[in-house]
């Protein structure tokens, strides 16, 4: 399977973010995982915060407004479609979603509802994929 297969827009979903830097939640319940893909994307010129789960997750978006949120799908508490269909009731439209897990699209795809995500990445393909992808959802010119 090629890299594109592993990491590939959903929606045409358009993220506004001008010209300041993208904010991107990272929300995985392996710390160390959130860690070294916010460290990646903070050293690529974005601003970061990372969330455990689903309760945390809704907390940050509460005082902070991220343009990307990359989600774990498996998580023991509340898994990443319960914690997408959280997020999205949260009635903003201004933030995309990409599904950010080792499991494969097909079980993306058959295990929930993907008009949840904008995006899918599969956690073992190189990071710089993962950033021309979020790359692909800013829109820096006012819609």
């Amino acid at each position: 399977m090629y890299a594109a297969s592993k990491c590939q827009r959903w929606t045409s979903r358009d993220v506004f973010i001008g010209r300041r830097k993208p904010r991107v939640l990272v929300v995985d319940d392996y710390k160390d995982a959130a860690n070294a893909i916010a460290a990646y994307l903070q050293l690529e010129g974005a601003s970061v915060r990372t969330a455990n789960g689903c309760f945390s997750a809704l907390q940050v978006v509460e005082s902070w407004a991220p343009d990307i949120i990359l989600l774990d799908i498996m998580m023991p508490e509340h898994d990443g479609f319960f914690t997408a269909r959280a997020l999205r009731r949260l009635s903003r439209d201004d933030f995309a979603i990409i599904a950010y897990t080792a499991n494969d699209q097909d079980f993306v795809r058959s295990s929930g509802d993907v008009t949840l995500f904008d995006a899918y990445c599969q956690k073992a393909i190189s990071p710089t994929y993962l950033l021309g992808l979020m790359e692909g959802l800013y829109s820096r010119e006012a819609m």
